[in-house]
């Protein structure tokens, strides 16, 4: 047995002076003499530590490299604060030089990475004040903020801050009365009676793409905006003044498409309906989006 253990021991001793010879090789062959052409480019870098720290084909190991051969030793010093309340902290940087730094900090309490920026909440007071939930998270993803968590806004992340924290809403998803939400829209049955029409009436105008009717969820409640505009587009004002180039009739075979085709160019916003009065009925007449006025009816059937 003590026979073995020595042959091992030999053995192990024989490979450390291996290695110790084949280091002192390497040590001979890297560690040259430097030229005074290199030697007066290290004294450049060591003078702009900055320019070597921010330099783009710096990676993160190359940065870490440096700070071991510029700091000796980093000595934290909390204060006297409660644990976890926040407050906040000393460090004292020692150099190789043999000069030290000292920086205090603000260390944040525990209860801050659970916390909304009060700048975040600041920016949803006041967009909530005319916009809905839904349109206001769009607005703070737009601007590069998210959640505490650095997740995107949604409107439903949205409506639970604002129950949290109770900030109102000019805009609200179930409306309470018929009173505007703070983005000019009203409830349908509210912009039925504006218009002198039955709240179905809408519903059908909607289906045409005659009518920007907007509504989060299918059970969600429908708003429509009322813009002076719209109003005078809907009642026959602007029909009245010489907008709306075709009848349905018209349109049909000055743009090929059947009824249900003049229908899917309006949704997607191509055409726009003016509703016109002729005489104890109303029609619609419809213009390509952006025409304001067009000869009468009768006129482009004969052209």
């Amino acid at each position: 047995m003590a026979r073995e253990l020595e042959t091992r021991w030999n053995a192990r001793l024989q490979s450390v002076a291996e290695l110790e010879e084949e280091y002192r090789r390497e040590q001979g062959r890297g560690l040259s003499h430097l030229t005074e052409d290199e030697k007066a480019v290290l004294r450049g870098l060591v003078g702009d530590v900055p320019a070597l720290w921010q330099a783009t084909d710096r990676t993160l190991a190359d940065r870490k490299r440096l700070l071991r051969g510029l700091i000796r030793e980093v000595i934290l010093r909390r204060d006297a604060g409660a644990k976890g309340a926040g407050g906040f902290t000393t460090l004292r940087i020692g150099w190789k030089s043999g000069a030290w730094t000292e920086l205090q900090v603000r260390r944040p309490a525990t209860s801050d990475f659970a916390r909304t920026p009060a700048a975040v909440l600041q920016r949803i007071r006041t967009l909530a004040q005319r916009l809905p939930d839904d349109q206001l998270a769009d607005q703070l993803n737009r601007e590069g903020l998210t959640t505490r968590r650095g997740l995107p806004w949604t409107g439903r992340r949205v409506q639970h801050l604002r129950a949290y924290h109770r900030i109102p809403t000019a805009c609200p998803a179930l409306p309470r009365s018929a009173q505007p939400r703070g983005d000019g829209c009203v409830p349908i049955s509210t912009a039925a009676v504006q218009l002198g029409v039955v709240p179905g009436a809408l519903a059908h105008w909607r289906k045409w793409g005659f009518l920007r009717v907007e509504q989060k969820g299918p059970d969600s409640p429908l708003w429509v905006r009322l813009t002076d505009e719209e109003v005078a587009r809907l009642d026959g004002t602007r029909a009245s003044q010489g907008c709306g180039r075709w009848t349905m009739r018209q349109a049909e075979r000055a743009l090929g498409v059947p009824r249900a085709g003049i229908w899917e160019r309006a949704r997607r916003g191509e055409l726009i309906g003016y509703r016109a009065r002729v005489g104890a009925r109303w029609e619609w007449r419809i213009s390509p989006a952006g025409e304001q006025r067009a000869s009468a009816p009768g006129a482009a059937a004969a052209q």
